[in-house]
């Protein structure tokens, strides 16, 4: 079974999701949605269709799933219209942009009977799932993401450059990371402390600290004024410390004098933008094989979500940010 794909934005982000689904050999791409026909998506897919509107997409092709890659401020629509054409949905993060529309459009997705994939393709990444073994059952003291890299692409009429449209930085880049943290703990965090060289607009300079229930620190550090693309996860354990570099996937570890413990070679930088995106359209297509969901990865992005919010709000407001007091929903616990 080949299953066909609707595209609904055809930016810069979509190569990459485009390259991975090619690699995979389980998806044809009937049609795509865009401002203007884009020659790289009629040159990976010659069979695809160009529509300006989803509504012809939907009403003209046979789809079995989507894959969103618009602007952020346009996911939630696009989501709503995949739901009421009850096809499989995989959307790049973060799902809403505003705080007082996530709760309730997370209970919608809960009770949605498709298949449905948030867009976090680090935790697919060979490399970190080798890493994690690593780390056995050792509880672990802290866990840290520090990302210093070049600025934004500006994206299509420069909406990655403006709060209202991205949700800002800390949503719009780093629920990734924070995604990671929660894949690691294992514990819903309980307050978030952030700080940002910008409150109020995109911030280019911030560190967050998020404290989860189990003791666990994380700890956030961004900057987007590097001239380099440096990524870092670190875990420390009592008797142990491993740095991960997710690019170049290599693990080191800090008891024996920074021993390397794998080196993998990294990503093919031209054909993607992370590790882990072939897996995870791997992924995406075994559950829609299987007409099944990501049940628990849904709860851990329900609390990465939650964490780039509060640390958003950290920043403008200067407070820490107790997020049982930052309207939560119940049994919303990892």
């Amino acid at each position: 079974m080949t299953i066909s794909i609707g595209l609904i934005g055809a930016g810069n982000r979509s190569k990459s999701l485009l390259n991975a689904m090619k690699h995979t050999n389980e998806f044809s791409v009937a049609g795509y949605v865009d401002k203007e026909t884009k020659p790289f998506v009629e040159h990976l897919y010659p069979e695809a269709h160009f529509y300006h509107k989803e509504e012809e997409l939907y009403r003209n092709e046979r789809i079995d799933a989507v894959v969103i890659a618009t602007p952020n401020d346009l996911h939630e629509k696009n989501m709503n219209t995949a739901m009421e054409n009850q096809v499989a949905i995989f959307t790049e993060k973060p799902l809403v942009t505003e705080h007082d529309s996530f709760i309730d459009f997370y209970k919608k997705i809960e009770t949605y009977e498709k298949t449905f994939v948030i867009g976090t393709e680090l935790r697919h990444d060979p490399g970190f799932i080798r890493f994690k073994k690593h780390l056995g059952t050792i509880p672990l003291l802290s866990v840290w993401c520090h990302e210093f890299r070049p600025p934004f692409r500006a994206g299509s009429e420069s909406w990655r450059l403006g709060r209202s449209r991205t949700g800002g930085t800390f949503l719009e880049k780093n629920i990734h990371h924070f995604d990671l943290m929660v894949n690691l703990i294992k514990s819903p965090p309980r307050a978030v402390f952030a700080k940002g060289d910008h409150p109020g607009e995109m911030i280019e300079n911030g560190w967050v600290i998020v404290e989860f229930e189990n003791g666990t620190f994380g700890n956030l550090g961004v900057s987007l004024s590097y001239e380099q693309h440096h990524l870092e996860v670190g875990v420390l354990q009592k008797d142990n410390k491993f740095i991960y570099n997710p690019n170049k996937q290599k693990l080191i570890s800090g008891n024996t004098e920074n021993a390397l413990l794998f080196h993998l070679g990294g990503i093919e930088q031209t054909s993607y933008d992370h590790p882990g995106e072939v897996e995870q359209m791997k992924e995406f297509a075994r559950l829609i094989k299987s007409e099944k969901t990501m049940d628990g990865v849904l709860k851990e992005a329900y609390w990465s979500h939650r964490i780039a919010f509060a640390a958003e709000e950290s920043v403008r407001t200067g407070k820490e940010i107790l997020l049982d007091s930052f309207t939560s929903i119940k049994g919303g616990k990892v």
